[in-house]
Parts: structure tokens; C-alpha cells; sequence
């Protein structure tokens, strides 16, 4: 299983509510509100997977992206938005899943579980959206 997950998301209660339950199935989960400090936390620490609010003030997902991989070009990105195009959005930016809100935590943990399972088959890296 990815043993480490950072959460960026600017309402720390949603961001919790994830990191509750990661917490709860073994996988160290790290929040940040802000997408310029988990840049900075990206740039000292490894992470397995990325789950990042689409919409947040400030560096764009479009420039985040890139720039993450630049760093860390394993690492697997969960979208998550309000915005009815997000799937679209997220394909162009390569991104492992999309998610429109409102969705569960546990749904959330279900595609992290899809990663892991590709990855551990050494798959190639496979592209999910939605279901």
C-alpha cells in the first residue's frame, strides 16, 4: 500500500476528514492548505500520491502539476473539483484519477487502492477517471 499521502486541500475539515482515514488504514497522511507550501514540503519529503483540490487560490493546478514532476516524477495524483470539466481538465494534465465532489473519503481510499494495485503488478502507469 502507498505509505504516504499528501493532501492539499484549503478547507482543512475536508483535508481531515481524508487524513482521518488514511490514518486509520496505515497510510501516513500529511495536509497542507496551500498549494505554495506543499510545494516547499514536496521539495523535502517524498510522497507516494498527491490528492489536490483543483480549485485553490494562488499556483494553479496546471503550473503545480508539471512543476511536482520536474521533482518527483513517480508520484501519483488524485484531482478532485467541483467543476463539471475536471475530468476533461485532468487528462490533459496526465493526472492518475479525477473525483467531482461531493464523493466520500472511503471512495477517495478506494482509487488509492487502484494504484496500489497497478503498481504493485508492474503494470505500466495506467490512467484512470472516474469509475
Amino acid at each position: 500500500m502507498f505509505k504516504k499521502a499528501l493532501i492539499i486541500e484549503d478547507d482543512f475539515r475536508i483535508a481531515e476528514s481524508y487524513a482521518i482515514l488514511f490514518w486509520s488504514k496505515g497510510i501516513d497522511a500529511v495536509i497542507e492548505t496551500s498549494r505554495d507550501e506543499a510545494f516547499l514540503r514536496l521539495t523535502q519529503e517524498n510522497f507516494d500520491v498527491c490528492i489536490l483540490d483543483y480549485q485553490m487560490a494562488g499556483m494553479t493546478a496546471e503550473e503545480f502539476i508539471p512543476k511536482v514532476r520536474l521533482l518527483r516524477s513517480k508520484i501519483h495524483f488524485i484531482l478532485i473539483s467541483g467543476n463539471p470539466d475536471i475530468f476533461e481538465i485532468s487528462s490533459k494534465l496526465g493526472v492518475s484519477y479525477a473525483l467531482a465532489k461531493p464523493f466520500s473519503p472511503e471512495r477517495l481510499y478506494a482509487y488509492i487502492q487502484r494504484l496500489f494495485e497497478a503498481n504493485s503488478s508492474n503494470q505500466p502507469n495506467i490512467q484512470f477517471r472516474g469509475d
